[in-house]
């Protein structure tokens, strides 16, 4: 029987906010000087941008979100015996916790990388090479907004038809998202109801998927050095990477997919581009202290009075992928034996939760 060490959370996808419940799981075969369990967990964003400007220029800043740094989850005076461990843990997100975010890319201005990442990670104090790593994700949403994330807000407008000189009639127009959440790589779905009085008709319609994506860096060396997407406000760099709102997406249709001039329903729009011939998932939305990145929907009608109308739906959330390490985790046998070892630590767990929802996805706890 070997020495061996997991780290597992109850969730794979958290919101900002959220308790993480979790547990490491030691199992100690052979002789060990390992005497107690510490665990770290921390959410960092880097961005960088370089650019040529008078000479090669780079920009760079980081900023760390939540760190804990090798707290003491458990410890005893002497080495663990033979046997197989369970440590519970628990702890709290910050309310202002961005979202996971990844986005690698260029242009005829620059290029750059950005990442919010969020890693957990445990040891054996006393045999640092028991060591395991977990990635969290974060959603930046609520639980409230993700759990009512059917049928966003409508937006609607009226298009007045005149007839004579004191007479109209009108085309109403309302869109939405069926899904305000959608995670990146799926499918928008797209609702589109026409009410129209008139004898006008519908010629077709264009729907463009938009992309905000700024940075915000702090370089003062910039001075002098800047291209048209940046601007100096105070003491911050805002650079527009792809310049305005990016179409992500294009799509065009006739009168004859707008079902009888009445609109349509569960069009699809995908959540994906292609990036040097191939298609790859759009970055996740983000607001965080570097960089800040929203999609929004154009939806535009033409009529056969020559007439074009617009409208602007933004999108609410385009979420990160899912932990699909943490789905696809597969555990030893002797987890779900363990004895469960409690401490006077900030991030143990009072004995009356072990038998709770919090802890019910976790091996060796079982809900009362």
């Amino acid at each position: 029987m070997n020495n061996e060490i997991f780290l597992r959370t109850s969730k794979g996808e958290y919101t900002p906010g959220s308790i993480i419940n979790g547990a490491v799981y030691l199992q100690i075969g052979s002789p060990t000087e390992a005497y107690g369990v510490r665990i770290s967990f921390k959410g960092v964003e880097k961005c960088s941008y370089d650019y040529d400007c008078d000479g090669r220029k780079s920009m760079k800043n980081e900023k760390v979100h939540v760190d804990i740094h090798e707290a003491s989850l458990y410890s005893q005076r002497e080495s663990f015996q033979f046997g197989c461990y369970v440590f519970p843990f628990r702890f709290e997100l910050p309310l202002d916790a961005p979202g996971s975010f990844q986005y690698i890319g260029s242009s005829v201005k620059g290029s750059w990388t950005c990442d919010i990442s969020y890693k957990l990670h445990a040891y054996a104090e006393g045999a640092d090479t028991l060591q395991a790593s977990q990635t969290v994700v974060i959603y930046q949403t609520d639980e409230q907004s993700l759990a009512e994330r059917s049928f966003g807000c409508a937006q609607e407008t009226t298009v007045e038809v005149s007839r004579f000189l004191f007479s109209s009639k009108s085309i109403h127009i309302t869109t939405r998202l069926l899904d305000n959440f959608v995670e990146t790589g799926a499918n928008l779905q797209l609702r589109l109801i026409v009410t129209n009085e008139t004898k006008v008709k519908v010629t077709g319609f264009s729907i463009k998927l938009l992309r905000y994506f700024r940075l915000f860096l702090k370089d003062m060396s910039v001075k002098g050095h800047l291209l048209d997407n940046m601007e100096l406000v105070e003491d911050l760099c805002h650079v527009a990477p792809e310049s305005g709102p990016h179409v992500v997406f294009k799509m065009t249709g006739s009168d004859s997919q707008v079902m009888g001039n009445a609109g349509f329903d569960r069009l699809q729009i995908p959540l994906k581009e292609g990036l040097c011939g191939q298609s790859v998932e759009v970055a996740p939305s983000v607001s965080a202290k570097h960089v800040s990145n929203r999609y929004e929907l154009e939806v535009s009608l033409m009529f056969s009075n020559n007439h074009t109308e617009s409208l602007m739906l933004p999108v609410p959330g385009v979420l990160p992928r899912k932990n699909t390490k943490w789905s696809k985790w597969n555990p030893s046998e002797w987890v779900y034996n363990a004895e469960t070892k409690l401490s006077t630590s900030p991030f143990s767990v009072p004995h009356q939760l072990l038998r709770t929802e919090a802890f019910a996805g976790l091996p060796s706890f079982h809900v009362i």
